[in-house]
Order: C-alpha cells, then sequence, then structure tokens
C-alpha cells in the first residue's frame, strides 16, 4: 500500500543520511552464504506464518460447512476480526523474540552466551503471559460491542460463544 512505501521510503532515506548503509550496499546482490544464513534464520518464521495461514484457512472452510444459512460463518469472521487484534500485537512479541534470542546466542560464547538468552527468552515469554493476559480481558470486556460488527442478533450470539 501507499503507507508502507512512504514508511519505506522515509527509513530508507534516514539510514542513508545517517550514513548507516549506503547505496552501493543496497544494490549489491548478496552472496550465496549470507542468503543461506538469512534462509537458515528466517526459515522458521516463515514455516510458522504458513502454518498459521493453513490453519485460519482450514478452520474458516470447516465453519462455512457447519451451517447452510451462513450464521456461523459470519459469527465465526466477526470473532476471528476481534482475535486478529490481539493476535497481531502478540505475533509481533514472537517475531521480535525469534531475532533476539539468537541475537544474544551470537553475542557472546558458551555458557554466557546461553544465560543470556535463555534470560531474554524468559523475559519476553513473561511479557507475552502479561500481554495475552490483557488483550483476553479487553477482548471478554469488549463483547458487548458484538452490536457494532453486525446486526443479527444470531450472528451477535454466535460471536460471543460458540
Amino acid at each position: 500500500s501507499a503507507s508502507q512505501w512512504l514508511a519505506a521510503a522515509a527509513y530508507l532515506s534516514l539510514l542513508l543520511r545517517r550514513k548507516l548503509v549506503r547505496w552501493a550496499t543496497i544494490l549489491r546482490l548478496p552472496s550465496r552464504a549470507a542468503l543461506a544464513r538469512i534462509a537458515a534464520a528466517g526459515g522458521a518464521v516463515q514455516v510458522r506464518s504458513l502454518a498459521l495461514n493453513l490453519a485460519f484457512l482450514s478452520i474458516t472452510r470447516r465453519v462455512q460447512s457447519l451451517d447452510s444459512s451462513g450464521v456461523a460463518a459470519a459469527a465465526h469472521a466477526v470473532t476471528l476480526q476481534l482475535w486478529q487484534i490481539g493476535g497481531v500485537v502478540l505475533f509481533a512479541l514472537s517475531t521480535v523474540a525469534s531475532i533476539i534470542v539468537p541475537a544474544e546466542l551470537s553475542s557472546s560464547k558458551g555458557a554466557e552466551a546461553t544465560a543470556a538468552a535463555r534470560a531474554a527468552a524468559s523475559r519476553l515469554l513473561c511479557w507475552g503471559v502479561v500481554l495475552g493476559a490483557l488483550l483476553g480481558a479487553a477482548q471478554l470486556a469488549a463483547l458487548p460491542l458484538l452490536g457494532l460488527f453486525s446486526t443479527l442478533p444470531e450472528v451477535r450470539r454466535g460471536g460471543a460463544a460458540p
């Protein structure tokens, strides 16, 4: 979208102005070794993302087959939208964790690196639990707002409880 292109241009401009990158570096093709490291590091994140998308696709297909009226599918769509608001925040935290923990492991050697990575993982896990609980409570508190998503009472009831 236009906002993403604008943000990318602003970020690139900032990096160039602060001399953190050069055009020659940006336009140079990466080596096979660098691509292999990137693929190894990012592969798990991509597999996880693919698995989540396949799960959502499977669930959506199953829900659509539950009833011919479409009420279950509509209620599922409303519920999924509300769930994804919190899911985006928690997914962002897990993505950050997939970067921070390996960075801690590579920042030093041996037991010190392992201890630093475990401490980072534990801290991020605690943040995930706290944020998950807060988002869950916020979503439960937002149940009365289901009327904003649908005027049909059947869809509201289906969105509030299975």
